[in-house]
């Protein structure tokens, strides 16, 4: 792989709503398919995926970045909300691994979880904080279609139960919608019941114990929440032109329920 190619290609394409690990430099960043890119070398550079991703970094407990990644490293540990500035406790975390070295990577990812609640105990500030098992994402993935498959015969009709739905649900930057509250909300609505089961299924798929490994939050905002967000904007806003090229949109169908959606909405 010629990382410095690469590297070229992404410093030639703005950056806008798709940003990870902003450079204040050059005012580029690192997106989730460069991160891919990069975590697939590191993989063949060292003979195996990684075994655990700890992101100190906003918004990336999304289904997007996990699908992403599920073939590149074992569990993604970080934030489905904004964090805070002063962002993972270090001290406390390092010190878990320094007592217990041989701990798993499922055993680290917990840890992490517990202490960053733990170290928010005190502050006023809105937190979340989760563990995802991917070889467990692609099982979830078929749950996600199952709600997909059953909203969008009925979207034309049913389109204001959504907008109901949605609305309910705990929003976070770049149109990130938190993916148990949205499921809770479509099952609230008068919707066909058959949408409703696939949302309860997946709902019922976020609990602690398969692809969510640990699960933690503070706040009002996120008492609901599960720690998994996926991309969801209103009507009122424009679907990112970059969606498409993510590997979720690409190999399931969530990018053309968006463009439904937004389509019945505007033609009501």
């Amino acid at each position: 792989m010629d990382l410095h190619g690469t590297a070229r290609q992404i410093l030639a394409l703005p950056s806008d709503d798709r940003e990870i690990l902003a450079d204040d430099t050059t005012g580029h960043s690192l997106d989730t398919i460069e991160l891919q890119r990069v975590l697939h070398a590191a993989n063949a550079a060292i003979g195996h995926h990684v075994d655990l991703l700890g992101m100190d970094a906003c918004l990336m407990t999304t289904l997007e970045v996990a699908y992403q990644l599920r073939q590149e490293v074992g569990v993604i540990a970080g934030s489905e909300e904004e964090e805070p500035a002063q962002g993972w406790p270090y001290t406390s975390v390092l010190g878990a691994l320094a007592a217990n070295p041989d701990m798993s990577a499922t055993e680290l990812a917990r840890a992490i979880v517990a202490r960053y609640v733990e170290s928010y105990q005190r502050s006023a500030d809105v937190i979340t904080q989760c563990a995802l098992d991917t070889g467990q994402v692609d099982a979830f993935a078929k749950l996600v279609d199952r709600l997909e498959r059953g909203l969008r015969p009925v979207i034309g009709r049913s389109w204001q139960d959504l907008v109901r739905a949605q609305a309910r649900s705990a929003h976070f930057a770049f149109d990130l919608v938190d993916l148990r509250t949205l499921c809770a909300g479509v099952i609230a609505t008068g919707i066909d019941q058959n949408v409703k089961a696939a949302a309860a299924a997946v709902a019922d798929a976020l609990k602690v114990g398969s692809l969510v490994v640990a699960e933690g939050h503070r706040g009002r905002k996120v008492e609901q929440c599960a720690g998994v967000s996926v991309y969801f904007p209103p009507p009122t806003a424009a679907i990112s032109r970059y969606y498409e090229d993510l590997e979720f949109a690409k190999r399931h169908r969530w990018d053309e329920l968006l463009r439904e959606y937004h389509h019945a909405v505007a033609s009501a």
